[in-house]
């Protein structure tokens, strides 16, 4: 059987003229060249509920994405090395395909136990119609968080010790807290304090224009925050 000869590039192959003598048979086969991967592990609490479970390969030199099957009363922190992994808008995470080299790569997924949240709700203002809620939420809320209604960030209250909100709505009570309790949520933002030093229109200084405002508010002159922001309907609280 002739062998040709073969490139250093392996991309031509050499028949010598010396063994053409009559017809060739040329004779090519093929194996798929196997595929090379990275073992990637998953370790810490919250491992378990990974998709595919906790050891999982990889091919090099692609992009790794994985699933959580998140359970909804848990926070999920998921960190490799000591890069921090966020979930796209499909839930899914991603490995970049620079770090798919054949090294080892462990995934740490830790969960935590979302703090349960007292929300009230009371009614603030009656505006003719529609009811100015007064929602109130407390509980622990991470460092360097506050809490949220609807992404809107919430005013804190050391009166009530929550943070506070207002809702206009033609809802009942009940569904007030049925649509407080899947709308408040923790968030990033800056921790704005209600006062209640009589200062209601906020303008440094106490004077007959706080009397006034709060009259007028108390009496359903203002509807929504639109001339009177919540800031100070809630200062107004008093």
């Amino acid at each position: 059987m002739l062998q040709p000869t073969v490139s250093e590039d392996r991309s031509t192959y050499t028949i010598a003229g010396s063994d053409v003598t009559g017809n060739i048979i040329i004779s090519v086969s093929k194996e798929a060249k196997p595929v090379e991967t990275t073992e990637i592990t998953f370790t810490g609490t919250g491992s378990a509920d990974v998709k595919g479970g906790t050891t999982q390969n990889a091919e090099n030199g692609k992009d790794f994405l994985f699933e959580i099957n998140a359970d909804e009363n848990y926070e999920y922190t998921v960190t490799l090395g000591d890069e921090t992994l966020t979930a796209n808008d499909e839930g899914k995470y991603t490995i970049p395909a620079a770090k798919i080299t054949g090294t080892a790569l462990t995934v740490n997924v830790e969960k935590t136990e979302k703090s349960a949240l007292t929300i009230d709700v009371s009614e603030y203002i009656d505006l003719n119609g529609k009811i100015m809620w007064l929602v109130k939420a407390a509980g622990t809320v991470s460092e360097g968080k506050v809490l949220a209604y609807d992404g809107s960030a919430m005013f804190w209250s050391e009166k009530y010790n929550a943070y506070s909100f207002l809702v206009v709505s033609t809802n009942t009570e009940e569904q007030m807290k049925t649509e407080a309790a899947g709308k408040i949520a923790e968030a990033d933002a800056e921790k704005t304090e209600l006062a209640y030093n009589f200062d209601v229109n906020l303008s440094g200084q106490v004077d007959i224009n706080d009397a006034q405002l709060t009259y007028d508010m108390y009496n359903a002159k203002y509807e929504d925050f639109d001339t009177v922001s919540m800031h100070k309907f809630l200062e107004a609280d008093v």
